[in-house]
């Protein structure tokens, strides 16, 4: 197999991962009725559970940084709750428009000069974002639509930190344990303004589907 096919088919499986997360998201905040902050912590830890037994099979040492488990951290954080309100597909259109413009923008303001995929990639992130709220159609919740606008800058702040990793496994699996332990914290702190109710089962295991296979591995897949 060439490297570029096999570049191709390891590129479009990550992508059909991730997109899976919104699907998996979706379900488990609306339809097993699963808390969108228990959903999300229960994501982050499966993905570090999974991905330290990988570190630990390959003998490697967990790496990672406070800045990336934070950015992680407001990714999957505003992901969930911003599902409580909108449809899967409208939610990945505004989280991969936003990744793309977070991390091409911070390369403009660097001076850097983008190639012509990069500015295609660049003005279809900006047009999908003016066709939403388009009058044509049904706007989503502002709430809702801000808070996967924040998930994706998360997300292209995280992309653009691990570009300086030396073992993108052993950053990913540190960065997952990191944000763990940060939204724990967090979770108690917001259960108190906002309760929810006990996770259900299926609703636990959408998310550990989410945090251990299509997040935890689909970073190992990149």
């Amino acid at each position: 197999m060439s490297n570029a096919l096999n570049l191709f088919l390891l590129t479009t499986l990550a992508m059909a991962a991730f997109a899976a997360n919104s699907v998996l998201g979706r379900m488990g905040v609306v339809e097993s009725e699963i808390g969108a902050g228990s959903f999300a912590l229960i994501r982050l830890v499966s993905g570090a559970l999974i991905l330290t037994a990988i570190c630990l099979l390959q003998s490697k040492k967990i790496s990672g940084s406070l800045s990336g488990g934070v950015s992680l951290l407001i990714y999957a954080g505003f992901f969930s709750y911003a599902y409580i309100a909108l449809p899967a597909g409208m939610g990945a259109i505004i989280l991969f428009a936003m990744v793309q413009i977070t991390m091409l923008g911070w390369g403009l303001m660097r001076g850097e000069r983008l190639s012509g995929l990069q500015w295609l990639g660049f003005m279809i992130a900006v047009a999908a974002l003016i066709w939403l709220v388009s009058p044509s159609l049904e706007a989503p919740p502002l709430w809702a639509a801000a808070m996967m606008a924040l998930a994706g800058v998360g997300w292209g702040a995280y992309s653009l930190i691990g570009r300086a990793a030396k073992d993108a496994t052993a950053a990913t699996t540190g960065n997952f344990v990191i944000a763990s332990a940060l939204a724990t914290p967090l979770l108690a702190a917001t259960l108190f303004v906002a309760p929810e109710p006990p996770p259900p089962l299926d609703g636990i295991g959408l998310a550990v589907l989410s945090g251990a296979v299509t997040s935890g591995l689909g970073y190992v897949i990149c």
